[in-house]
């Protein structure tokens, strides 16, 4: 595009033209005027070109377009001037864009080489890395080892609470029980010493029961619950301790559910659970000492407060 004039005509013939307005004191217009009319003249006679000799330039000026020609052929001219100016314009434009856009790809790539040339070659190496997992991998076994002992300990450990919490949810609930049987005995021996009743028949058996020597409210005898005290009627006859089940009372016997309890509170640990539970190796059970003796101590003094009741009963009788 750089070899073209600025009407669009290549650079020899735009020289020629300016060559020739400048030689014959015209205007570039009329120059490529004359020269669209002699090619014109020439077009309509080709004969002319094979016999130049024979050329009859009068004829052809006579048969030349007259000044009406000549207008209409200097509007179209100016028109394909206006045409190939505009066209070479927007190829200017096109090409600076393109320029632009090109040097804008050249810094690009210049930049992606920097950084390509700035980056670790292909065949390079991470000592410090290769070095670190060396080192991570010398002792895993050590490591395991470690792990495994750690986990069996707290395996172990486990088991230990798990017995532990075992037996002393057991024992809880064999104190709880004897709790709420000291606590019934010694309401029934409270009512039996409003009443004045130191000994009285059980209503079951028929057996002799002396109230001040309950540890809880059941039968020596038949192991039937208490459930309150009835005095005699008359001057002959015997008190009786009413049988009953109080929903609050156990049996002096593990209950099923604690048992239960006990042997689901880890799967693991319900054979330790059985060793620490409160059995001796020998096969017998283990008892409060201090707790039995407080009881005797208790009933001792129960005992003494009925023969104290009984003496004043008696020495009322008697009166």
């Amino acid at each position: 595009m750089g070899s073209e004039g600025v009407d669009g005509l290549p650079e020899e013939l735009d020289s020629w033209v300016a060559d020739r307005a400048a030689a014959t004191d015209t205007s570039r217009a009329d120059v490529l005027r004359r020269l669209l009319a002699a090619h014109r003249l020439l077009d309509e006679h080709p004969e002319a070109l094979e016999d130049p000799e024979s050329i009859d330039v009068a004829e052809l000026l006579g048969s030349a377009p007259d000044s009406a020609d000549d207008t209409a052929v200097s509007a179209e001219v100016d028109a394909l001037t206006a045409d190939v100016a505009e066209m070479v314009a927007r190829i200017n434009a096109l090409e600076d864009d393109l320029d632009e856009k090109i040097t804008d790809v050249r810094e690009r790539v210049i930049q992606v080489k920097r950084e390509t040339d700035a980056k670790a070659p292909e065949d390079h190496d991470h000592p410090d890395i290769e070095r670190r997992l060396r080192q991570g991998f010398e002792n895993y076994e050590e490591i395991l080892e470690y792990l495994t002992e750690t986990t069996d300990d707290q395996d172990a450990k486990l088991d230990t609470v798990a017995s532990a919490i075992v037996d002393l949810r057991g024992r809880i609930a064999t104190l709880e029980r004897d709790s709420n049987e000291r606590a019934a005995a010694a309401d029934l021996r409270r009512e039996a010493n409003r009443q004045g009743v130191a000994e009285a028949v059980c209503e079951s058996c028929g057996g002799s029961v002396h109230l001040g020597l309950l540890d809880g409210p059941f039968c020596p005898h038949c192991e039937s619950t208490f459930d309150g005290v009835e005095p005699k009627r008359g001057f002959f006859g015997s008190h009786r301790l009413t049988v009953g089940q109080r929903p609050a009372l156990e049996a002096p016997t593990e209950s099923g559910s604690a048992a239960a309890e006990r042997d689901g509170l880890f799967d693991d640990e319900s054979r330790g659970a059985e060793d620490t539970s409160g059995a001796r190796a020998d096969g017998s059970t283990t008892h409060d000492t201090a707790g039995e003796d407080q009881e005797k101590s208790t009933a001792a003094e129960d005992v003494s407060e009925g023969d104290t009741d009984r003496t004043a009963n008696t020495a009322q009788v008697n009166e």
